[in-house]
């Protein structure tokens, strides 16, 4: 078979399983500090008994805009379970994350600027990405567009809820 053929293959079967969410159970989340644009600073430490939604992306990325709507509609769902939602931005104009912000009503405490060079400890290999972590564990992991990977994305929430209130009783 023709090499530029299997490279063609395996990129386009890498993009389908890549697209469909990865269930990751053992891979632990690297230490990390970054301030959130309200000026928060935020660690692993700060969610350590919490669920997070982890979400890495740009301005001038499309997909990672159309991504924001979704975000802020899981935000709202399942805060109030534990959720905590962080978008990481990969721009490097800090005015242009905080213009983006404002125009899509999307809180301050909900966007970090990656300064620190976060996304290379998260093996980022395209935006956007979003990752669900918890107990300092990545569980689930989807490159692309949140609206290919919402139901599976919202199955390991609802999953994640449901033994943690086994545990407790």
């Amino acid at each position: 078979m023709n090499p530029k053929k299997i490279i063609k293959l395996a990129v386009i079967f890498s993009l389908i399983f890549l697209s469909e969410g990865i269930s990751l159970s053992s891979e632990k989340v690297p230490q990390f500090e970054i301030s959130n644009l309200s000026g928060e600073t935020l660690s692993f430490k700060t969610w350590e008994n919490r669920i997070v939604l982890l979400d890495f992306w740009a301005t001038w990325c499309k997909s990672c805009r159309k991504s924001w709507g979704e975000l802020k509609e899981i935000e709202n769902k399942y805060h109030s379970r534990g959720l905590e939602v962080l978008g990481v931005s990969v721009d490097v104009s800090k005015e242009n994350v905080k213009k983006f912000s404002k125009n899509y009503e999307i809180p301050k405490k909900l966007i970090a600027l990656d300064t620190q060079n976060i996304a290379r400890q998260f093996f980022l290999v395209g935006i956007p990405m979003t990752l669900l972590i918890a107990d300092g564990v990545i569980i689930f992991r989807h490159y692309g567009p949140l609206s290919f990977g919402r139901d599976k994305l919202e199955e390991k929430l609802t999953q994640h809820f449901k033994n943690k209130k086994k545990k407790k009783s």
